[in-house]
């Protein structure tokens, strides 16, 4: 074989072998930087719907599905009316500029299911639900089926979560916040509407935890603020998590001034690793004392 021949057989060659290099790396890293998003469970058996930021597959078919009730495209409005609520509440404060990417939801009729696609696409477990996982990048939330009322509510928790982790960058969220967040989403605590009324949810907790409050069996506010996450876990973790829900209900509607000052809060706790000891009080402008005084008059309201 000649010599010219030779050295165009090798050009070719190594040609080919760049050209294989950049179609793995393409495979690689095209996902991530086009913010892509886990595949919708596989098969005919489920029905798929987008609306906006959202994007939502449910079984065809189940025990809490309702005939025609066109489950996956309610399921995705709400969604969509919660994360742009979200964002533009809190948005500028966590650092969230609008909707970051669409939020894909997907439904299971078991746990196993939900448990391999969550393992499938390194989504988080949720300690305090079975059966939810939520993940930032991208965006992705798996959830087991339930009543409509309990699945829309563990969905908007989910994504709480996914969203408060995209945002977070070096910042570690105190734990009441993370969950207070999460349960004031999950039980209707964002958008323009709560400003007026409250669900029947949220008076039920107030209720609850005044009646605590009034034998001392509550967490105190001091506790709940301070607390790491054992204290969402251990034998006071159902109070805690009622608790941290109104709590950050209270900073969001109990007025304009508690508003700002816990918007500026959300900017304390944005800075990289832990809040500084007493940053809430400071940045309140009142001891926790006196801030649980004036959160048990906002709770009074709400539950009557």
């Amino acid at each position: 074989m000649r010599v010219g021949t030779r050295l165009f057989l090798l050009k070719l060659a190594l040609a080919a072998a760049v050209l294989a290099i950049l179609l793995i790396a393409m495979h690689i890293l095209l996902p991530g930087l086009l913010g892509s998003r886990p595949s919708p469970p596989p098969g005919e058996g489920y029905v798929v719907a987008e609306a906006g930021a959202a994007r939502v597959a449910v079984p065809r078919e189940g025990a809490n599905v309702p005939a025609g009730s066109g489950l996956a495209l309610q399921l995705a409005r709400h969604l969509d009316a919660f994360v742009r609520a979200f964002c533009a509440e809190l948005g500028p404060a966590v650092g969230l500029q609008g909707p970051p990417g669409r939020v894909a939801v997907n439904v299971f009729d078991n746990h196993a299911d939900a448990l391999a696609f969550a393992r499938e696409h390194k989504l988080s477990a949720d300690p305090e639900h079975a059966g939810a996982f939520h993940g930032s990048t991208p965006l992705a939330v798996a959830v087991t089926l339930r009543p409509y009322p309990d699945l829309l509510g563990l969905i908007l928790h989910q994504t709480t979560h996914a969203l408060m982790s995209r945002a977070a960058g070096d910042a570690q969220w105190s734990p009441w916040l993370a969950l207070g967040l999460a349960v004031c989403a999950e039980q209707g605590g964002f958008g323009p509407a709560v400003r007026g009324t409250v669900g029947p949810v949220i008076r039920r907790d107030a209720a609850v935890v005044l009646s605590l409050a009034g034998r001392a069996a509550h967490v105190p506010l001091h506790m709940l603020v301070r607390g790491d996450a054992e204290l969402f876990r251990g034998p006071l973790g159902p109070v805690a998590y009622r608790e941290s829900g109104l709590l950050v209900l209270f900073l969001l509607h109990g007025g304009p001034k508690r508003r700002e000052a816990f918007l500026r809060y959300l900017q304390t706790e944005r800075q990289p690793g832990p809040v500084p000891p007493g940053s809430l009080e400071a940045t309140l402008g009142t001891d926790l004392t006196e801030l649980e005084k004036e959160w048990f008059a906002f709770l009074q309201a709400v539950a009557r």
